[in-house]
């Protein structure tokens, strides 16, 4: 078996803060083959970042043996450790990072200020990989034209200026929405498997760690678990998913057709109900139709009998021997 290009032997990483003495990373024995894909996962304060980190030669304060790429960590002068961090190491964080007044592609170039030798093809370079993340066409535009997805992309495209053999990531698909971490997640994949990339990345997403090959589970500075999660195949993420549902289409067909038959054997029943309610409807509108004229009936009578009562009633007022006022009708002729 090659030599892995990471191996960690008795880690201990101590933090003080006042007089409390923190015990972050405990024993820790780590190896990673090149071209692997490696996810740590783990609680809040379990000492993943700080074992990314290590891994990165960003800290050098511990105990133990760290050979990262050919070289022991804890040995490496300021300068060398400047040099192996700018060529050997990719760095890519939850926040982007970026410059806000260079552009895309300035952002990109910006590991050839510090590289050992001169760069004359930086922008080329710099647009070449801004291409190989997706978004070439961006080269020109500052951070701020940007959405989260570019802006990481950006960062990734930086990571990778130098050409490293390793990249390390630190929560990249945390401040971005579902649909573009996908697209992150599949892109990581992609680097992994087309260009040999080794890939450790820090993660609280359990949809990250599962297309790692590896996945490795912090607990109070110790490794609690190491699972392998089998080889990503190119194409993994959307695109995979999308086509193993395909395959599963079949399958779940007949599963599909058995409510719909359920609903057509029901629909017989449906026509039934609404004939039996109108039939209730007619027959109860007939009913009151039938008592409405009953009633009629009924009152006609009633009507007929008061109609001579009243006649007699307006001639009983009028007495029989009324006599009409002799001055009355004077004046009546009078007015003739």
């Amino acid at each position: 078996m090659p030599e892995p290009l990471i191996r960690f032997k008795g880690i201990n990483k101590h933090y003080r803060t006042g007089q409390v003495r923190t015990h972050v990373l405990r024993d820790v024995d780590l190896e990673v083959q090149e071209g692997e894909y490696l996810a740590i996962v783990g609680t809040s304060g379990s000492g993943k970042s700080t074992l990314l980190n290590i891994i990165g030669g960003l800290d050098r304060d511990f105990t133990g043996e760290a050979h990262v790429a050919g070289q022991e960590i804890s040995k490496l002068r300021d300068l060398q450790l400047s040099h192996f961090r700018n060529e050997k190491v990719g760095f890519v964080f939850q926040h982007f990072n970026l410059l806000d007044h260079l552009s895309a592609a300035e952002n990109v170039a910006l590991p050839a200020m510090f590289a050992a030798r001169p760069m004359p093809d930086a922008r080329e370079r710099a647009v070449a990989v801004l291409e190989r993340v997706g978004i070439g066409a961006k080269a020109a535009e500052l951070p701020a034209n940007l959405s989260g997805g570019q802006k990481q992309r950006v960062a990734i495209a930086r990571a990778l200026f130098s050409r490293p053999r390793l990249l390390l990531c630190d929560e990249p698909t945390g401040n971005l929405d579902s649909n573009t971490g996908q697209q992150i997640i599949e892109l990581f994949a992609s680097l992994v498997n087309d260009d040999g990339i080794t890939l450790v990345i820090v993660t609280h997403e359990a949809r990250v760690s599962s297309t790692a090959h590896r996945v490795i589970q912090l607990e109070d500075g110790r490794i609690l678990a190491d699972v392998e999660n089998g080889h990503l195949e190119i194409g993994t993420g959307a695109k995979a998913k999308a086509e193993a549902g395909k395959t599963e289409e079949p399958e779940e067909e007949p599963r599909a057709e058995e409510p719909e038959e359920e609903e057509k054997a029901e629909e017989p029943e449906e026509p039934e109900k609404a004939e039996k309610a109108e039939k209730a409807e007619k027959a109860e509108k007939a009913e009151e139709a039938e008592k409405a004229e009953k009633a009629e009936k009924a009152e006609e009578p009633e009507k007929a009998e008061q109609a001579p009562e009243q006649d007699d009633e307006e001639k009983a007022w009028e007495p029989d021997d009324w006599e009409p006022d002799e001055n009355e009708a004077e004046g009546r002729v009078k007015q003739v």
